[in-house]
């Protein structure tokens, strides 16, 4: 993938190349995303344009919030998802300081015309310009540019407009099928393997304790059917997010996941999960042997629902 992350490298992209542009945050990359990507490059192959992507790092939401778990997919992923979806120009649009004071119009004439070659621009049906949020259309009509735009109608399954945020609602439920369908594909988290309390094991149920290093959108409190990819294997497992009311009083969301048929240590390496569907809701158990019965149960519960 071509990625141009400055406004110099974007106007030498630009030197006599004539380019059509789609510009979103694309996170998650949905499938409201995907059509309106693929439509595009297809657009751009009829009016033999050079495609290009912007997208802003970090996310504006993470600008203003950098401890919020918000992000749908990790950023490298999103752009390889981008990228399988045979776009390979990518603007990266840091978003600081000065992006965050730009108008819409001062955007436009500062990185959109950085050079005459602009001749197409696409975004979702919901985008808005610069730090009065306004209408690209209107901002493009008092440029007076020769430039096609085109605001992609909402993409709409099964009654719903597919959105980044309905897909996040989802997920905060518990309805991790619903959110799978809107994505077109499984819900991931990326996590790395750390040091726990060791308690699973003594339970029986041997867990790995994930920890992420980006902020990502955990879904919401309880267990669930996973699978995941280990060294390049793949596992099915139960995971169980949340408190862990009935061992740990700390009050902190843990990650934690029983993969079966797995008996390795992982300490210190990446695991991929992926999400399946929701099982219960976590509760607190009287004692330890509860705890233990309802793990069990859980595991065949899950080992049914995936098998």
């Amino acid at each position: 993938m071509n990625r141009i992350s400055s406004l110099e490298e974007w106007k030498n992209f630009c030197k006599n190349r004539e380019t059509g542009v789609t510009i979103g945050n694309f996170d998650g990359v949905h499938l409201g995303h995907q059509q309106l990507l693929t439509r595009f490059k297809q657009r751009c192959a009829a009016k033999d344009l050079v495609p290009a992507v912007f997208t802003f790092r970090p996310h504006p939401e993470l600008y203003f919030n950098p401890q919020k778990n918000h992000l749908l997919t990790r950023y490298e992923r999103k752009l390889k998802i981008i990228q399988g979806l045979g776009l390979e120009n990518l603007v990266e649009v840091a978003f600081d300081e000065n992006i965050r004071k730009l108008t819409g119009e001062d955007f436009a004439k500062e990185w959109l015309f950085a050079r005459q070659g602009l001749k197409m621009l696409w975004a979702g049906h919901d985008f808005t310009f610069g730090r009065d949020k306004e209408d690209p259309a209107a901002v493009l009509a008092r440029q007076k540019r020769d430039v096609e735009f085109k605001k992609i109608q909402a993409f709409k399954l099964d009654g719903e407009v597919v959105s980044s945020s309905l897909i996040r609602n989802a997920l905060l439920e518990g309805s991790i099928e619903k959110a799978n369908r809107l994505l077109g594909r499984r819900y991931s988290l990326l996590a790395n393997v750390v040091h726990g309390k060791k308690l699973g094991r003594e339970l029986g149920f041997p867990t790995l304790n994930l920890d992420l290093d980006y902020p990502a959108l955990i879904p919401g409190e309880g267990v669930y059917a996973i699978s995941c990819l280990l060294d390049g294997k793949s596992f099915q497992g139960a995971m169980n997010v949340g408190k862990n009311p009935s061992t740990d009083q700390s009050g902190g969301i843990k990650l934690e996941a029983h993969l079966f048929d797995f008996n390795e240590k992982a300490y210190g390496k990446d695991v991929e999960i992926f999400f399946e569907s929701f099982i219960r809701d976590e509760k607190k158990f009287e004692s330890l042997e509860q705890l233990k019965a309802q793990i069990a149960s859980d595991v065949l519960k899950i080992k049914e629902r995936l098998n």
